[in-house]
């Protein structure tokens, strides 16, 4: 949820060690020697460190890499981003895949089996494969899918913490949605609920409401910004809560009459 150290709702150290260790086991298993990881993959191995792109997790017991993009660290050391979490103790500045195959170097795995696990384009893969010509590429996505899969009680914790975030802003909307109103005001509404309750800032509320119901993102952003309730709207609320670790979603489907 929130970043403030006193929130009890954060992941701790120990957690860390044992996604690490869950996923280290099944890498040693499969004859992997690192993963290289971006995305939501990323996010479950650092808890979320701002401008990060891509991360390198060796198989053996040596730290996670995350390279931050290097617009973040122009006018900062990367001490500011190791000193306000606990999770991650090595970031370096970057833009592509040149600061992962130098780590993946610096670690004499220029030979070794190396897995993929996200969405990394094509750019990436060739600078991986032109750079490292020796190492065999193996995708592992489905490593990081079946232990993220199993939920752990902290990650439990987080997860009920974020459904009590986003049932504030359904109580908060049903409050105060009537027809006449307009989505971008009920959007606002149902955000600003859940910063009160203990979300953090990129706590997300998606409204999408009219004569169907429908969870297309593009539709609500046409809602709130161009539509107004009616009493025949079918309104459909979805979140997304990054604190939560797995991006805890929510959603309810309500005819505005009723509200």
């Amino acid at each position: 949820m929130a970043r403030d150290a006193q929130n009890e709702h954060t992941l701790s150290v120990r957690e860390r060690d044992r996604r690490y260790s869950s996923i280290r086991e099944r890498l040693r298993e499969n004859g992997v020697d690192c993963a290289i990881v971006n995305g939501s993959n990323l996010f479950y191995l650092s808890n979320g460190i701002a401008g990060e792109l891509y991360g390198l997790l060796p198989a053996g017991d040596v730290p996670l890499t995350v390279v931050v993009n290097r617009r973040h660290l122009i006018d900062i050391s990367p001490s500011v981003l190791l000193d306000s979490q606990e999770w991650v103790s090595d970031v370096r500045p970057g833009s592509d895949a040149a600061a992962v195959v130098e780590r993946i170097k610096e670690l004499g795995l220029g030979q070794a089996t190396i897995g993929l696990a996200g969405s990394l384009d094509y750019r990436f893969h060739n600078r991986l494969k032109a750079s490292l010509s020796a190492a065999k590429v193996v995708d592992v996505s489905d490593i990081f899918t079946d232990v993220r899969t199993i939920k752990s009680a902290e990650e439990n914790a987080m997860i009920d913490q974020a459904n009590k975030i986003f049932d504030s802003a359904i109580r908060r909307i049903h409050e105060v949605a009537r027809p006449g109103m307009s989505g971008r005001k009920i959007v606002e509404e149902g955000i600003r609920a859940m910063w009160e309750a203990g979300g953090d800032l990129e706590s997300t509320l998606s409204f999408n409401f009219g004569p169907v119901p429908a969870q297309n993102p593009i539709l609500a952003d046409l809602c709130s910004e161009l539509s107004r309730l009616t009493r025949s709207s079918v309104a459909t609320l979805d979140t997304a809560i990054k604190r939560s670790a797995s991006a805890s979603r929510n959603r309810f489907i309500k005819k505005c009459s009723g509200l």
